[in-house]
């Protein structure tokens, strides 16, 4: 991809406006093709710098979108911040390339300087250490979720403290969801929390359709813990409608998982003329489900097929 430089007079950018402001003009810039010349040539120089591990400049201006400062950094700067992590970081299998590729995905690496960056995990680690979480754990979790390294210590162990509370489990537990799938250390506390319990409710009502007693709160956190906790609440409202539904049909009639939508949405069509009673476990979580399903019903065959019986 070629960058020009703008003719124009609003190629020199105004650094003295706001941040908001600043990146929206940046964005606009990059894809008006609107760059100084002394933009154009940091930008390729940063990338001939990383030439061996493979970034392009439309790579580079695509993280520059979500962090223009990007472009005001000198690039030995921008360099030296990749590659000074990856050595600092070495012994836990960091390389130049995969911290460039977080930075790719996380474009505020490519401006924090090194030491920001390894005080913050190092002081994460640090406050983990009780539960036995490592600055190795921690390196691990940000090489698929490179935020980790961004995120401030303190904010990180306040959500660990209320996600801890919320779903009634310890510190370890939470951070061993973290662990497992380190997409979760970004969701909003109360949106993890809401999502766990989600997923409990879906395990009872498993119980229930095999008609097993329903396990102790405690018991059912430890089913709950292994699960992943990444899908949507949409999606797991159709996972739950979907098991509803499979468990009143004959052996080998199980609607798929795949292209779980879809294979709902065309049940109800095919049944629109039919009554389909469910059983649902009481908890508070039902009434809204219930709404969901009906809901769904409704924009698909103009009424609702359904009839709950909460047990």
């Amino acid at each position: 991809m070629k960058i020009y430089s703008s003719t124009s007079n609003s190629a020199n950018p105004n650094f003295t406006c706001k941040s908001g402001e600043f990146r929206a003009k940046c964005a606009q810039r990059i894809k008006n093709n609107d760059l100084t010349e002394t933009q154009r040539r940091n930008i390729e120089s940063v990338t001939d710098s990383f030439a061996t591990e493979g970034l392009t400049q439309q790579q580079y201006l695509k993280a520059a979108k979500q962090n223009p400062f990007m472009l005001v950094h000198k690039p030995e700067t921008l360099e030296f911040n990749i590659r000074e992590i990856a050595n600092r970081f070495r012994e836990f299998g960091v390389t130049v390339k995969s911290h460039l590729k977080n930075a790719l995905q996380h474009p505020p690496l490519f401006s924090m300087s090194p030491s920001t960056i390894e005080n913050s995990m190092r002081k994460k680690a640090e406050l983990f250490a009780p539960e036995g979480f490592t600055l190795e754990d921690l390196i691990k979790m940000a090489k698929s979720q490179p935020n980790v390294y961004t995120v401030n210590p303190q904010n990180l162990n306040n959500k660990v403290n209320e996600i801890a509370e919320g779903i009634g489990c310890s510190r370890a537990d939470v951070l061993e969801i973290f662990r497992a799938h380190p997409t979760t250390c970004s969701l909003d506390a109360k949106e993890l929390i809401k999502k766990f319990k989600f997923l409990t409710y879906i395990e009872k009502n498993k119980f229930l359709d095999n008609g097993r007693t329903i396990p102790n709160e405690t018991e059912l956190k430890q089913i709950v813990l292994k699960k992943s906790l990444t899908n949507s609440m949409e999606l797991n409202n159709f996972i739950l409608l979907r098991n509803k539904i499979s468990a009143g049909l004959a052996t080998g009639q199980k609607l798929p998982f795949d292209h779980l939508k879809d294979a709902v949405s065309l049940f109800i069509r095919k049944n629109s003329s039919e009554i389909i009673e469910l059983r649902l476990p009481q908890d508070k979580l039902a009434k809204p489900f219930i709404k969901f399903a009906e809901n769904l019903s409704r924009s698909l065959v103009d009424k609702n097929i359904f009839k709950f019986k909460i047990v």
